[in-house]
């Protein structure tokens, strides 16, 4: 979620806060105290200072703070289409989507083992650019390559992708210029992103944390409201024997939305995503089998408030899934849900929208 204001405050946000940290004890000084007691609080310099903090603060807190509007239910089709066939030159270790540019139109964000290949489009979907990796290789690299990758939010969203492919990762975020925007690297990642706490990776292995309590991946949203317009925030860690634990945070959500244990949902592959698809205020997760490799793979959403019942749609591919993504990727306000299948014995992947 992008944090943008309406205007630019002469006096910077971290310093409104420190000075109303500093300073609040004035306001609580009685007008008859000190050396200025005749004049009382708004005579001093440093009172009309906190002052104008104070006024100027006030004005900037409605462009920080997400106003609560209340989803719009909608219909939603499902119909899976190919929408595009990418060499990516080696094997996918993860798909995200993300708007960085602020057009209101999410990009697709293909993770290899070498680089990340940046994708864009609606019906169909368009390679944009490609941004390697750092060249530096780790001391000790898995048989089987792992990638973490996390959206950070802020005035400039970033991108940040890790790979256990390579010592460094990338923090990516557009530029835009006269010929439109572009995604450049800014800067190297050491550590391995995880929803706000760092992973670990285990060392030779294909997970992160310890032998005993492994993570395979994890993908967290911000951008996602209940019912009521209240913000949710949610994660989805995918553990051993394929259980994918969902837990989501909301202060005054019905337990439906935000249960006080995370969900459990079993026979879950290393693709999934979180959404909302239908604007209901109720959560979707997409998932994909966890099969072994080249072995037909199958898309599932699913219900985070019955992940156990009858899946709202499914789709049998002859090929793995290496990656989902649900996102706005044609700026319509509605969203597609799209995965990566794999061709077998090739880096070649198909593109699938599943609505």
């Amino acid at each position: 979620m992008s944090v943008r204001g309406t205007g630019r405050s002469s006096v910077g946000p971290a310093l409104l806060v420190a000075l109303l940290v500093a300073v609040g004890a004035v306001a609580a000084t009685p007008a008859g105290a000190g050396a200025d007691a005749g004049a009382g609080e708004a005579s001093t310099p440093l009172a009309r200072l906190l002052a104008r903090a104070r006024a100027e603060l006030a004005a900037m807190v409605p462009a920080l703070v997400r106003p609560r509007v209340a989803p719009s239910p909608i219909s939603v089709t499902y119909r899976a289409r190919r929408a595009a066939s990418i060499e990516l030159g080696a094997p996918l270790l993860g798909l995200i989507g993300a708007d960085l540019d602020g057009d209101g139109r999410a990009e697709l964000f293909a993770v290899t083992s070498r680089e990340v290949v940046v994708l864009a489009g609606g019906a169909r979907v368009t390679e944009q650019a490609r941004l390697a990796l750092p060249a530096a290789l780790p001391a000790i690299e898995p048989r089987d390559p792992i990638a973490a990758v996390e959206l950070e939010p802020g005035p400039r969203p970033a991108l940040l992708v890790r790979t256990s492919t390579r010592a460094r990762g990338l923090r990516i975020v557009a530029a835009t210029g006269a010929a439109g925007p572009r995604w450049v690297g800014a800067g190297e990642l050491e550590r391995y992103p995880g929803c706000g706490e760092p992973l670990v990776p285990a060392p030779g292995r294909n997970h992160f944390g310890a032998a005993d309590a492994p993570i395979f991946a994890r993908r967290c949203r911000a951008d996602l409201v209940a019912a009521d317009g209240a913000p949710l925030a949610v994660s989805a860690t995918l553990g051993p024997g394929g259980v994918l634990r969902v837990a989501s945070a909301c202060a005054d959500c019905p337990a439906s939305v935000a249960p006080s244990s995370p969900v459990e949902v079993r026979g879950v592959g290393t693709a999934f995503d979180l959404a909302d698809l239908d604007r209901d205020g109720e959560l979707e997760v997409i998932v994909a089998g966890d099969g072994p490799p080249g072995a037909r793979d199958e898309i599932r959403v699913l219900s985070v408030a019955d992940p156990g019942g009858k899946a709202r749609f499914r789709r049998t591919f002859t090929g793995g899934v290496a990656g989902v993504a649900a996102v706005d990727l044609d700026g319509d306000g509605r969203t597609e849900v799209v995965c990566a299948v794999r061709l077998v014995g090739t880096s070649k992947v198909d593109l699938w929208r599943l609505n």
